[in-house]
């Protein structure tokens, strides 16, 4: 079976539930928020517009905005905390799910998924820069999903670090090639 690819998935016959019974309606509801999470990162202008330039006062940007919106979502699917969301809903399906193949296609996807964020998109400039820190480093340490803390403050250490590599980014790449990466 070709696990790179959904079709190969969608050809097999619907697994069955080991037991239904152990089936719980908190389990639907979690598997429901991903399904909605899910679609509103597709959906939404973000997803749905090529990763393209706007004009504003003679400079060159994408649209902060549409990648805020799908980022709040998006952060439920990566983070490093029991709110990882796809983690969550992976875990639900390969504990229910009557079907080696199915459980072992989820699991091979996660890791993949998992893998990529991992990679360092800017290799040889950032030294320990992921797609992950990268985009942490612009939700935390840009200030836009949390305040920027002051030195005094005691700010969660993962903060202080992204907001270090978000210095630490912009010092070292130029900033339309950073906001381009992080959009793709």
């Amino acid at each position: 079976m070709d696990f790179d690819t959904i079709d190969s998935i969608w050809k097999l016959p619907c697994p069955e539930l080991k037991n239904p019974a152990k089936w719980t309606l908190r389990n639907s509801e979690i598997v429901a928020h991903a399904y909605q999470v899910y679609h509103l990162i597709l959906d939404s202008r973000w997803s749905l517009s090529p990763n393209s330039w706007a004009e504003s006062d003679g400079s060159s940007f994408l649209k902060l905005q549409d990648f805020l919106f799908a980022a709040v979502y998006f952060r439920q699917f990566i983070a490093n905390t029991s709110d990882h969301l796809l983690r969550d809903v992976a875990n639900r399906y390969i504990a229910h799910i009557d079907s080696p193949t199915h459980r072992n296609w989820i699991e091979y996807q996660l890791d993949r998924f998992h893998r990529t964020l991992e990679e360092n998109p800017f290799p040889g400039s950032v030294e320990g820069c992921t797609g992950r820190k990268l985009f942490e480093a612009f939700i935390y340490g840009a200030g836009i999903l949390h305040k920027i803390h002051d030195s005094e403050d005691p700010t969660p250490q993962r903060h202080a670090e992204s907001r270090q590599l978000f210095k630490q980014l912009f010092a070292a790449i130029p900033r339309d090639r950073i906001v381009f990466v992080l959009n793709l």
